[in-house]
C-alpha cells in the first residue's frame, strides 16, 4: 500500500483502499456450479478474501477515532490490511487463471481492458495483469 507508512496512514487515507461491492458476482453466484473445473471454488475464496478485506478495513477504519478522521492507524493494522491484499490478490490470479481457458480470446480481451490502464501510465505499458498481479505478491512477501 503506497503510503502506508506508520504514523502517516488515516481513516481518510485507509478507506481509500477499500474494494467496492462486486455487484457482477453476487448477481451471478448462484449460477457457479456451472463452470468447469477449480473455478467455482476459486472465485468463491477469492471473494471470500476480498470481503475480509473490505471488512479489515472498514473495521480498522471505524475502530480509529472517526471524529477526527484523521487518526492515525496502528502499523499492526496496516500489517493486517497488507496481509489481506496479498490473500486477495492470491486468490485472484488464481481465479483469473481458472477462468482463462473457458473465455475465447482472453489474451485479447485482456490486452484490450489494459488499454485505459496504460493511457494513464505511460511509463509501464508491457505487463500484463497477471504480471502485475505477480509483481504485487511477490513485493509484499
Amino acid at each position: 500500500m503506497d503510503g502506508a507508512s506508520p504514523g502517516s496512514m488515516n481513516t481518510v487515507k485507509l478507506r481509500k483502499f477499500t474494494p467496492v461491492v462486486p455487484v457482477i458476482y453476487l448477481a451471478t453466484a448462484g449460477q457457479l456450479a456451472l463452470l468447469r473445473g477449480t473455478a467455482p471454488q476459486d472465485l468463491i475464496e477469492f471473494q471470500y478474501r476480498l470481503s475480509a478485506l473490505r471488512r479489515e478495513i472498514e473495521n480498522i477504519a471505524n475502530d480509529a477515532d472517526s471524529s477526527t478522521m484523521t487518526a492515525s492507524i496502528e502499523l499492526g493494522a496496516l500489517k493486517l490490511v497488507g496481509t489481506r491484499r496479498r490473500q486477495t490478490l492470491e486468490l485472484g490470479l488464481k481465479a483469473l487463471q481458472s477462468l482463462a481457458p473457458m473465455v475465447a480470446d482472453w489474451e485479447q480481451i485482456e490486452s484490450r481492458a489494459m488499454t485505459g490502464y496504460y493511457e494513464t501510465r505511460k511509463e509501464d505499458n508491457s505487463r500484463t495483469l497477471k504480471e502485475r498481479i505477480n509483481t504485487l505478491i511477490t513485493a509484499t512477501n
